[in-house]
């Protein structure tokens, strides 16, 4: 069955070209995504004392159980009926929250036709008590109304976006957000706003190439756009370690898949750059005083 066609517009700070890269990657490179999770989920894994460091589903499932905890951290015991996931990829963490207790909706958004199509497939194979909705449309200038959110989530989708402050994302986040609501953003960042080395700066622009993405964020300048937009109770937490046994299994994840490749043929650019990607980003995953992983959260106010 073919995908609906694109109907969103560029974002005002992207260029055309920019964006339908971003579409074509997934609409090349998505599926491959099964060699990483069996449930799709396209981040890293979070790590908890006394889990198996090996066992990567689980400290997947655990990243999207860890953004949720956070989410409803900032006010306890207030319920989260409608949640806006800004960059859903195929589903995985929308499914996830849908388990949760007292969960109405969950709405995922992105700008590739297949991840849409692909999701919805997914949703109906399990019944779920809440309504999962799968839409295309860009994060920086949704379609929504205001306020209509009680959580925001954003789970390494904001690096799709060029800004390092990332404050159009955030700017859209906040008018979407109901009073006390919580966004998060969970992703890998620049701890530092310096030049780097040209070995590391040729690392960082390769990875950058070969998954489409924008800038990785920088933690100092998003945690200080946050603040200057409004947000309240801003959490700043380091997951770098939490993270590192899932960026361990990146050579065995990539030499499988270079495998399964080489004997299926049929390699497009894109199904490459799927594999190069991760083999530049070991070498910034160990340069732990320029890059790490972050949870960054805020409350919008009454």
């Amino acid at each position: 069955m073919a995908t609906p066609p694109l109907t969103t517009k560029a974002p005002r700070l992207t260029s055309q070209k920019a964006l339908q890269s971003i579409v074509h990657y997934y609409s090349e490179a998505s599926n491959e995504y099964e060699g990483w999770s069996s449930d799709f989920n396209m981040h890293f894994g979070y790590y908890e004392w006394g889990m198996n460091p090996f066992d990567r589903e689980t400290m997947l499932e655990k990243m999207n159980q860890r953004v949720f905890e956070v989410l409803g951290s900032h006010i306890p015991n207030k319920t989260f009926k409608h949640i806006l996931d800004m960059g859903c990829g195929y589903g995985a963490t929308t499914r996830s929250f849908a388990n949760q207790r007292e969960v109405e909706s969950v709405t995922g958004i992105t700008i590739a036709p297949n991840q849409v199509f692909e999701a919805q497939q997914l949703a109906k194979e399990k019944h779920y008590d809440c309504t999962l909705t799968y839409i295309i449309d860009d994060y920086h200038h949704t379609q929504f109304d205001d306020a209509t959110f009680d959580g925001i989530v954003a789970i390494e989708s904001g690096c799709h976006s060029p800004e390092q402050d990332k404050a159009t994302l955030l700017k859209e986040a906040y008018r979407l957000l109901k009073p006390n609501g919580s966004f998060v953003m969970a992703d890998g960042f620049l701890k530092k706003d310096e030049r780097l080395n040209p070995v590391m700066d040729y690392c960082y622009r390769k990875v950058c190439q070969h998954w489409a993405l924008g800038e990785f964020g920088s933690i100092n300048q998003v945690k200080e756009t946050m603040e200057a937009l409004g947000y309240k109770d801003i959490k700043v937490e380091d997951a770098s370690m939490r993270v590192a046994p899932s960026v361990a299994s990146i050579p065995l994840v990539a030499t499988v898949y270079l495998l399964k490749r080489l004997i299926k043929g049929n390699n497009t650019s894109q199904k490459w750059s799927h594999l190069l990607a991760p083999v530049f980003l070991l070498p910034l995953a160990f340069c732990l005083h320029r890059f790490g992983y972050y949870i960054i959260s805020g409350r919008k106010p009454e």
